[in-house]
C-alpha cells in the first residue's frame, strides 16, 4: 500500500507520460522536492518518495545521471518518545468523550496501552480478538506485521479491553459480526477511483480493512 501511494504521488506530479530519461536530472528532482514541500508534505515523506523514484531509475540504468542529489534534512522531533503522565491522562480523558463511531481515539488508546502499530491495528479481524478471556489478549497475525517476530500474542490490560470493546461495538453496528470480518471495515464511499473494485458501492465492507484514519487523527 505504501509503495502504491508513492507511485501515485510521483505520477500525479511528474506526469504519467513523462519519460524516465527526462526525469534523470537533478533539476527535476529538486523541482519535485520543492513542489511537495510547498504542499506541506514532511521532508521524511519526500525523501521516501524520491527513494522510490531512484529505485525505478536505477532499474532503468539512469540514476547515475542524477548528480548532486542529497536527501532533505529531517528535523529531529523535540518531543520525547514516551507520553508524560499528564499527557497520558489527557489522551484517555479526551478519548473517553469521543463519539461511538470514532476510530482514531480508540485506536490511539489501544496503541498506547499495547504498543501495537497502526498497520497491525488496521489488520485486526474479529477472530484475532480475545477480550472476553480470563486473560484477555489479541493475536497479531504474521500477515499484518513487519517481521516473523511481530506475529505474537498481545496481552490486554483494562484500558486496552475498553478500547477494543468500543471498536467491536462500532464494528458490529457496521455489520461486522463474523470471525473473518475486519475490526475496522472500509467505507465504500471513500473508494472514488473507477479502477477500484469497491468503487460505486455504499456502506461498509466487512471483508476489506479501513486504510487510513489520518483526517480523524488530526482532529483528535
Amino acid at each position: 500500500m505504501r509503495s502504491a501511494s508513492i507511485a501515485r504521488n510521483l505520477i500525479r506530479i511528474l506526469g504519467g507520460t513523462t519519460t524516465l530519461r527526462s526525469l534523470a536530472e537533478i533539476q527535476r528532482i529538486r523541482s519535485y522536492q520543492d513542489a511537495r514541500l510547498q504542499a506541506g508534505i514532511a521532508p521524511k515523506t519526500v525523501n521516501n518518495e524520491i527513494q522510490g523514484l531512484a529505485g525505478i531509475l536505477q532499474l532503468a540504468g539512469l540514476w547515475q545521471r542524477v548528480n548532486g542529489y542529497s536527501p532533505l534534512r529531517v528535523a529531529k522531533s523535540d518531543l520525547p518518545d514516551a507520553l508524560t503522565q499528564e499527557e497520558s491522562t489527557r489522551l484517555l480523558t479526551v478519548a473517553s468523550r469521543s463519539e461511538p463511531y470514532a476510530v482514531a481515539p480508540y485506536a490511539a488508546v489501544l496503541a498506547f496501552s499495547t504498543g501495537l502499530r497502526k498497520g497491525e491495528i488496521k489488520g485486526l479481524r474479529l477472530a484475532d480478538l480475545h477480550q472476553q478471556e480470563l486473560r484477555p489478549y489479541i493475536q497479531v497475525r504474521r500477515a499484518t506485521t513487519k517481521t516473523d517476530a511481530g506475529a505474537r500474542r498481545v496481552v490486554l490490560d483494562t484500558i486496552a479491553v475498553w478500547a477494543v470493546q468500543k471498536l467491536v461495538t462500532r464494528a458490529n453496528l457496521l455489520g461486522c459480526v463474523s470471525p473473518e470480518h475486519y475490526l475496522l471495515p472500509t467505507d465504500r464511499a471513500r473508494h472514488t477511483r473507477k479502477s477500484d473494485a469497491l468503487h460505486g458501492g455504499c456502506g461498509y465492507d466487512p471483508l476489506h480493512a479501513q486504510s487510513s484514519w489520518e483526517s480523524e487523527w488530526h482532529r483528535f
